[in-house]
């Protein structure tokens, strides 16, 4: 794959894929705040 052929794969992914916060360190309410966050986005794009 050459590089232009890879950029543009990347900026297609970055068009089609989300990116949360996970590490050992979320309190449950962050948990909360994130789950209720992406529950509403969901709801947008159905």
């Amino acid at each position: 794959m050459r590089i232009t052929q890879f950029a543009d794969f990347a900026e297609s992914a970055g068009h089609t894929s989300i990116a949360i916060p996970f590490h050992n360190h979320l309190t449950a309410e962050e948990i909360g705040y994130v789950a209720g966050v992406l529950e509403r986005a969901l709801r947008e794009v159905q």
